[in-house]
């Protein structure tokens, strides 16, 4: 560590943290409140009876870790990096919606790709001759096992386009919006507009990017230097997206495995709104 970075952290890291927090309280409250209501979830021991039922509890879990880093991150003052998880938080999103709406076939083009994936992984091993210490035999027999299932069709289609939808997901965003017309939890073509508008922002964040110099370097007399330490930047912005597209992702998860926690989720929504108004 530098030796900017190493003062700014011994004298100052604490009081910039405190202060990130007093200034964006609210938004750090609803996320925490959110968070609490994930946690107890996760302390459920749950009996799913399809690989669809399954499949969601992976999303949940990854997506609650997700969010919960997205938090630890801003604390911290990384706006940039936490925009990254967050369009991953997007992508769960969107996939997990989609998946719901053809959960038998979807589930199963979802596991197959997986199955695949896995393959092409071990042949590169193969390759290399690294396979017997890496993978057990077993799960090596497994994979091969599941890969041999993948009907001919799909199995063209993962290899020209290397994901598990035949679709793109600003196609699967449409998609989602048009089954969900008369849904009055969903606003029109919301999916939509957080694939052109969210996902396009937070993709600016996650590499290097001109408009967003500033966040990283600082002009100096003709000269550049490097910002040593963390910032504010991007820090509102991200709390209420993250908050706005883990929620749904909570609901859709109590809705597939009947929770009864409507009124809970409302109530979060609801407060958010008294606050933010929106």
């Amino acid at each position: 560590m530098g030796n900017n970075q190493e003062n700014f952290s011994n004298k100052t890291l604490k009081d910039f943290e405190k202060s990130l927090y007093k200034e964006h309280k609210k938004l750090f409250d609803h996320t925490d409140n959110l968070l609490k209501l994930a946690d107890e979830w996760s302390e459920k021991e749950f009996e799913p009876t399809s690989a669809f039922e399954r499949i969601t509890i992976l999303f949940f879990a990854k997506s609650r870790k997700t969010y919960w880093a997205t938090r630890t991150l801003s604390i911290k003052g990384f706006g940039e990096d936490a925009g990254t998880l967050l369009r991953s938080l997007l992508e769960n999103l969107i996939d997990l919606y989609w998946m719901s709406l053809d959960p038998q076939d979807r589930s199963k083009r979802f596991l197959d790709f997986a199955s695949f994936m896995y393959r092409e992984a071990l042949k590169k091993l193969e390759n290399d001759g690294h396979q017997d210490v890496l993978v057990p035999l077993e799960i090596k027999e497994e994979i091969l096992n599941n890969y041999q299932k993948i009907d001919e069709r799909t199995l063209k289609s993962f290899q020209k386009y290397r994901k598990w939808s035949p679709k793109n997901r600003r196609e699967m965003a449409k998609e989602i919006d048009k089954a969900l017309v008369g849904d009055e939890s969903s606003r029109k073509n919301e999916f939509l507009f957080l694939y052109d508008k969210a996902y396009w922002l937070l993709s600016n964040a996650a590499h290097p990017n001109p408009i967003n110099s500033d966040d990283f370097i600082v002009p100096v007399k003709g000269k550049l230097t490097l910002r040593a330490q963390p910032s504010k930047g991007h820090i509102a912005t991200w709390l209420a997206l993250s908050f706005h597209i883990f929620l749904k992702i909570i609901a859709k998860f109590n809705e597939i495995h009947e929770l009864g926690e409507e009124q809970k989720i409302q109530n979060l929504k609801n407060k958010f709104i008294k606050d933010f108004g929106h």
